[in-house]
């Protein structure tokens, strides 16, 4: 009998942690990802600048967690062009573009 009790503390127990750990929420974080996204975003702008002389606007952000990726994902459209989407893949932590994806065909305006 006590082997049983005992068996089931356990498991409620583990079951309160694991289930208390995950909805967990840092009082930082909002924070943290507008910070990423603010840089991310003047990366991006410059990259798309660079690469293919083209102003740019982006309107969708997502910022993906530590333990699946360290990367923010980047969606918008070239200025004045809405029909022309871009995209950007950013490591946020060493702010490297990863990939970025312009419309089919597109080379880029020329300076």
């Amino acid at each position: 009998m006590i082997r049983k009790l005992s068996f089931i503390i356990l498991v409620v127990t583990a079951l309160i942690l694991l289930f208390g750990g995950c909805s967990i929420k840092s009082n930082n974080s909002d924070t943290n990802n507008d910070e990423i996204i603010k840089k991310a975003t003047e990366i991006g702008i410059t990259y798309f600048k660079e690469q293919y002389n083209v102003e740019v606007e982006f309107t969708e952000f997502n910022v993906r967690p530590p333990w699946i990726e360290r990367r923010v994902g980047l969606n918008g459209h070239i200025k004045g062009k809405e029909d022309q989407s871009v995209y950007l893949l950013i490591d946020y932590n060493t702010y490297e573009v990863v990939n970025g994806v312009v419309p089919e065909g597109f080379t880029g305006n020329q300076p």
